[in-house]
């Protein structure tokens, strides 16, 4: 049956941890939320695995095709998903291990949103919000996590250009990063495991989670959605917000890793 929302949310990595309760944060908010993930575990998921990009745009456009958007007043797309592996420098990793880092957490998505933006750049929509949730390890380098620093750094010069590029359009994106700080996820006990061949610092996030310095996500989810669902991210009359494109900091921590 085609529905007809007014607050429609695309999430992906939404299955777990901080990207599921963004979900409840923004179903909250009176959002009808499609997540997106390998495991689609819930009933709003899609399952989608952003490790194969030829499945990108032929997922979203099912998914939104049996919904009537001509009603849409907000729109927030969230990019949650990513990988931590492989861990360690990048010259001792198998080639493929490699290649699927980069493509899941910079080339599929950057898809996604292209492929967002093909369905909703010229909708007259009211607000239309990019948020991508970044870490810490884009500007502060850690031996052992070159991949993915270097995945969350490319990915805020894209949210950065974004911006730039909506500069000039009728009806324009807010684009952001979100880096939340250092979250009590699965992602954060991946790093605890590592050896210390490949991580040195790894002793510094068993610190952090034992010293109870790691914090909860459902607590960041609420402020991360607020964030989004600020006024002052509003573009203003043929510009973007000052802050439009701008990494936002929830958190000034280091070592910081959601």
């Amino acid at each position: 049956m085609t529905s007809s929302p007014r607050s429609l949310a695309l999430v992906t990595g939404g299955s777990r941890g901080l990207g599921h309760q963004i979900c409840l944060q923004l179903r909250e908010q009176g959002f009808q939320v499609q997540e997106f993930s390998r495991a689609a575990p819930h009933p709003w998921s899609v399952m989608l695995d952003l490790g194969r990009p030829q499945d990108i745009r032929p997922t979203l456009d099912r998914a939104l095709g049996d919904l009537d958007l001509d009603g849409l007043d907000r729109l927030v797309v969230v990019g949650n998903a990513g990988s931590l592996a492989p861990i360690g420098p990048s010259w001792r990793q198998p080639r493929e291990a490699l290649r699927q880092h980069l493509q899941i957490n910079l080339g599929s998505a950057i898809e996604f949103y292209d492929a967002v933006l093909a369905h909703f750049q010229h909708r007259p929509v009211v607000r239309k919000v990019i948020g991508h949730i970044t870490s810490g390890a884009a500007h502060r380098p850690h031996a052992g996590l070159s991949l993915y620093g270097a995945t969350k750094a490319g990915m805020e010069q894209y949210i950065r250009a974004l911006a730039e590029e909506q500069r000039s359009q009728a009806h324009p994106f807010t684009a952001v990063a979100l880096d939340p700080g250092a979250l009590d996820t699965d992602m954060q006990a991946q790093i605890r495991a590592a050896a210390v061949e490949d991580l040195p610092v790894v002793t510094d996030f068993i610190n952090r989670q034992r010293q109870g310095r790691l914090r909860d996500p459902a607590v960041v989810a609420h402020t991360l959605v607020a964030a989004l669902l600020s006024p002052t991210l509003e573009p203003g009359p043929g510009s973007p917000a000052d802050h439009a494109g701008a990494s936002v900091h929830l958190q000034p921590a280091a070592p910081a890793l959601h």
